[in-house]
């Protein structure tokens, strides 16, 4: 996580928001640079879970499945990696640093299996293997 004393300007966190709203960038890296830019903050909201629902209309659960699958892509970005956000919800329990190797994982047992991409499934199983 970013150092908490890294505050956004309440500019700077509106743009935040529109560009997720409109989509000009990535959905998941804006989640993250809102959340540990913590621009909720700068727009008055107590919490990022009560600015993300006021502001984005998006349920508490949905919104941490998109945060916590962004955070995995950037965990895998180094190997440009990128994962369906089910998949994500399942690498997200590994332990942090272990993900790609868990993916890789999921990644011959679905070869295995005769198919080209792996599951959720496959990576839940992977994950819980250990």
């Amino acid at each position: 996580m970013a150092d908490v004393s890294i505050r956004m300007s309440t500019a700077d966190a509106q743009q935040c928001l529109d560009e997720i709203r409109v989509g000009t960038l990535a959905i998941k890296e804006k989640l993250i640079e809102l959340y540990e830019g913590r621009g909720w903050e700068a727009l008055g909201y107590d919490s990022w879970r009560a600015c993300i629902q006021a502001e984005l209309k998006v349920g508490t659960s949905q919104a941490y499945r998109l945060l916590d699958a962004a955070y995995v892509e950037k965990e895998l970005s180094p190997t440009g990696e990128k994962v369906k956000e089910s998949q994500a919800r399942e690498l997200a329990k590994a332990p942090e640093g272990k993900r790609a190797e868990m993916l890789a994982k999921a990644k011959e047992s679905a070869a295995a299996q005769g198919r080209a991409q792996p599951t959720a499934k496959d990576i839940r199983e992977a994950v819980d293997s250990g």
